[in-house]
């Protein structure tokens, strides 16, 4: 009779024992991600990648010292934080939005899909967890920073047709879609 009590009384207590714990992969589903963007870190000339991070949770967990990392879909590392360049390695937490910037470490080829990854712990031990991950396309967006080539393909004046003239006003037409204005004097 009392092994029957005492079972009773464990399946009462147990659940309340991991009543209020915060489960991290829970929250995945509040926070969002935006890919905002390329850029060059001067000092190195390295490429990164700009990704707009928004926690929308209320809970109070912080995810400890985390940071992201981009997979192809072959789930080789394409890129990541680094802690070189972290604006913030401490991790997020409630109500949260900050832009990140991820290390290019090998080519990315546009339109690319993968997945993003948050690793907890990425900046504070060998052993990161991934927590969330979210697949993630990236089209052809500020390419031109990456890549550090632009290619003119089209010469237009101010009304859209085709101009080769060397003089007078220009809109100068790139194969990544950014475009130019210039003022030429000859």
């Amino acid at each position: 009779m009392r092994q029957i009590v005492n079972k009773i009384l464990l399946s009462l207590i147990i659940p309340l024992l991991s009543f209020g714990q915060i489960v991290p992969a829970e929250l995945c589903d509040s926070i969002n991600t935006t890919f905002t963007g390329t850029g060059t870190i001067p000092e190195n000339s390295m490429p990164f990648l700009k990704i707009q991070v928004t926690t929308d949770y209320v809970s109070s967990y912080w995810f400890p010292y985390c940071g992201l990392i981009l997979r192809n879909e072959m789930e080789e590392t394409i890129a990541n934080e680094e802690l070189e360049t972290a604006l913030n390695a401490y991790g997020l937490g409630p109500g949260m939005m900050e832009e990140r910037m991820l290390t290019v470490l090998g080519a990315i080829d546009f339109p690319f899909n993968g997945t993003l990854h948050l690793a907890n712990h990425l900046f504070s031990g060998p052993n990161p967890e991934i927590v969330c991950s979210w697949p993630i396309t990236i089209n052809n967006l500020n390419i031109i920073e990456l890549s550090q080539n632009k290619y003119l393909i089209k010469k237009t004046d101010i009304l859209g047709r085709e101009n080769n003239n060397n003089e007078g006003f220009q809109l100068h037409i790139y194969i990544d879609g950014s475009i130019e204005k210039k003022y030429i004097l000859e």
